[in-house]
């Protein structure tokens, strides 16, 4: 059986707030893994209230006693829940019973297959309306709606599981639900094409950052010669309240910002959401949809019927489930991501909302940070290898995007630290430090430009530079002279980026020993012999040194990054920003 989504609930009986005895239904959405909330509450005796409204949805006046947005957005549903008298209740959209729920001849095909078991309902709004009408048929196990699927109660949610897994493939098997043969071949130039997919995500992110989900199994569909056809007939039959469901086909409308999935021909089905799991779920009610859309058609359809419902509470549904953090949506990737700075900015961005693309030479390590960091944007993209390759820098953008649907910046931290005079330096390693510390910024850089320009969003790029970069040390030649290339290569960027919207930025620390896999024994000792110090007392020296008197830590420099990488500084681009408790000799100039 095809995925379902809907509503569970659940009666009980227990004390309110002050002690008194009340009948209560828990209810929460269902069936759409990452885009589950959290159960919620009612007294009963409200919803019964409700439920006798004479007006067929739930007026404003009513709705604001619930101050909870998420109450506000589930309440229709609960109001339907409550009017059955069964101690378990559910709804689903599933695509079989929602294909017989729509089709002209769907009634009399439901009297075949459930006979008096289930009982037909004639659309009704969700709230009083539905209510009223279910308490009337609630002697059978199961109602079929047209356009809102199937309500079915009973004593347990298992029970209730099983019942409707029964009923769906009994609807499939009946409606011989196939794929159609009115598709063209498919293509796949569209599909293997990365700029196609970074300027759809620019396009859907007109209005804010959206990360995308691509499903293919719809190509199909999108591909259909009527394929306008189906996203009309989506339209019209389209009632996944309290979730929201706007589709087009091709190019986007100026209303872009708005939508929640695209048809293309030739790829498939983009959705867009706050996060990666959001997007995923976005895209599967839309795929249901579509899907039933295509399934009326074939079977011959004529797109008469009840009008389409106008809605009204997805979007107070949206606002409870987009998370506030100020980078939601938003794709950066991290280099030197394993340790030290890079670790510390992963965590800090991906607290703050952001989907990560990692990269470090330290494989072991790269997947230990993204374990740490799984959550609601998904596990990170982690790409190990050494970033001088080009291949392995193609690699971890590709990914990347292809991933989350575009990136929107990066942190330029891969670095190492190779010590000694200039008389003593070997040539090799003179090469390798301007090959980590510049050069692999170079290619990333090259390869992320055309990417943000075809997106047409903007972009942030942010280089970790060094105390060395403005005020270089004895017996650190090949590390001061490629960090100071590193800011010129920062400055051109920013000059010819620029008129794309994407800024070039420096964050400048000192230091940072805490976790950092640069400050290996030999290079503590090295740097220690140059002040004149003991290599125990490296880390006092350099705290003693600057104006403040104070460590510089790894989340010192995440807070600076995420500032830059933000709307905040969006009118900031080529600035060196310090965070060294303020070391004279590094004052920028």
């Amino acid at each position: 059986m095809i995925q379902s989504f809907g509503t569970d609930s659940t009666k009980s009986t227990g004390p309110d707030g002050l002690g008194r005895t009340q009948r209560w239904l828990t209810l929460h959405a269902a069936g759409l893994p990452g885009r589950d909330v959290d159960s919620y509450r009612f007294d009963i005796a409200d919803l019964d209230a409700l439920s006798t409204l004479a007006s067929d949805t739930i007026p404003e006046a009513a709705l604001e006693v619930w101050q909870a947005p998420m109450a506000r957005a589930l309440l229709s549903w609960a109001v339907v829940h409550a009017a059955v008298p069964a101690a378990a209740v559910a709804h689903r959209h599933a695509d079989a019973l929602c294909t017989l729920a729509n089709a002209p001849d769907g009634q009399d095909i439901s009297r075949q297959l459930f006979g008096s078991e289930v009982t037909w309902i004639p659309f009704a709004a969700v709230g009083p309306a539905l209510a009223r009408a279910l308490a009337i048929s609630s002697e059978t196990t199961a109602a079929i709606v047209p356009r809102l699927g199937v309500v079915t109660w009973g004593e347990t949610l298992d029970e209730i599981a099983a019942r409707v897994a029964e009923f769906e493939d009994a609807a499939a098997r009946r409606l011989n639900l196939a794929r159609s043969e009115s598709s063209p071949p498919e293509t796949e130039s569209s599909w293997d094409s990365e700029s196609t997919l970074v300027a759809l995500r620019g396009r859907l992110s007109r209005g804010a950052s959206k990360v995308l989900h691509l499903d293919p199994s719809l190509r199909a569909i999108a591909s259909r010669l009527d394929a306008e056809r189906v996203v009309a007939e989506a339209r019209r039959i389209e009632v996944t309240h309290p979730w929201s469901t706007r589709t087009a086909l091709g190019a986007v409308t100026p209303e872009a910002d708005a939508l929640d999935a695209l048809m293309v021909p030739g790829i498939g089905q983009v959705s867009a959401g706050w996060d990666e799991s959001d997007a995923r779920s976005r895209g599967r009610v839309a795929a249901h949809v579509h899907r039933v859309a295509a399934a009326l058609i074939d079977r011959g359809n004529d797109g008469s019927g009840v009008q389409a419902q106008e809605e009204t509470l997805p979007s107070a549904f949206d606002k409870v489930l987009r998370p506030g953090l100020p980078t939601v949506g938003r794709v950066f990737i991290v280099t030197g991501a394993a340790s030290g700075i890079g670790r510390d900015v992963a965590r800090h961005l991906s607290g703050l909302g952001a989907h990560l693309g990692l990269a470090d030479v330290d494989a072991s390590g790269l997947d230990l940070v993204a374990e740490e960091l799984l959550g609601p944007q998904g596990r990170p993209v982690t790409v190990a290898g050494d970033l001088t390759d080009e291949t392995i820098v193609d690699d971890l953008v590709s990914k990347t995007i292809w991933r989350f649907g575009g990136v929107d910046g990066a942190v330029f931290n891969v670095g190492i630290a190779l010590p000694g005079e200039i008389r003593r330096l070997t040539s090799a390693d003179w090469r390798r430090s301007l090959e980590v510390n510049t050069t692999s910024h170079f290619l990333l850089a090259r390869r992320l430009l055309p990417a943000l320009e075809a997106q047409g969003c903007g972009g942030s790029l942010v280089f970790i530079g060094s105390k060395n970069m403005f005020s270089p040390g004895a017996g650190f030649g090949a590390y001061s002279a490629s960090k100071a290339a590193l800011a010129q290569l920062a400055r051109v960027i920013a000059i010819e980026a620029g008129p794309f919207g994407v800024r070039s930025n420096i964050v400048n620390p000192d230091n940072v020993f805490e976790g950092s896999a640069l400050w290996s024994p030999e290079l503590r000792a090295q740097r220690a012999a140059v002040y004149g110090v003991q290599p125990e007392d490296l880390e006092a020296y350099y705290t003693k040194r600057n104006l403040m008197k104070v460590p510089i830590t790894g989340m010192d420099v995440a807070k600076a990054v995420a500032f830059l990488l933000s709307e905040d500084a969006s009118r900031t681009t080529a600035c060196v920003l310090t965070v060294d408790g303020g070391v004279p000799g590094v004052f920028p100039r």
